[in-house]
């Protein structure tokens, strides 16, 4: 993860190019001026100040070329009684499941979910390999407003006999079951 501070003005050639970042945040309200190369190995997560989405998303902007704009601050949230980790835009109360680690042979991952006490963050995608490799799961319900299915997310659970999908669910990347 890196974090832009709000007196970014720029940033040089390739900076970020080739590296195995997560997530980008930026505190600028205003898109820096960039040039392509500056995150062109990256397409993942953009987490940007509220109200400054469609600035970001602009057509001519070089930031949207990331894969996902939030806007507000990142949280991270862990459920050590279900296993599950996610990563939450506070602005759009939205959440990302982007890892587990549970053992229980039946795993629910649910359309909302509780940060500091707020109720109402909904879950909207499943990040690329979150669940990777997981042998204990047999059994799997992803409930409704999830969207998006990253690559390789439940690739290598062996165990996995029985998937729920939700009507919500708009893309599954590469290899998400293989």
């Amino acid at each position: 993860k890196v974090e832009l501070p709000s007196t970014l003005t720029s940033i040089g050639d390739n900076a970020f190019n080739g590296s195995t970042l997560d997530y980008v945040v930026i505190k600028a309200q205003t898109p820096v001026n960039i040039k392509s190369n500056v995150f062109s190995s990256y397409k993942g997560s953009l987490y940007v100040p509220e109200n400054s989405s469609s600035l970001y998303n602009a057509e001519n902007c070089v930031w949207n070329q990331f894969a996902f704009i939030y806007e507000g601050e990142m949280k991270e949230k862990s459920f050590d009684d279900t296993g599950l980790s996610y990563v939450c835009a506070t602005a759009e109360k939205t959440a990302v499941l982007i890892a587990s680690v549970p053992s229980t042979k039946k795993v629910v991952i649910p359309s909302k979910i509780s940060v500091d006490g707020e109720n109402d963050y909904t879950v909207i995608g499943i990040k690329e390999s979150a669940m990777t490799s997981n042998s204990s799961v047999e059994e799997l319900e992803i409930q409704e407003n999830i969207k998006n299915i990253g690559a390789n997310a439940f690739k290598g659970c062996s165990k996995l006999k029985k998937v729920e999908l939700p009507s919500t669910l708009t893309s599954i990347g590469d290899n998400a079951f293989n």
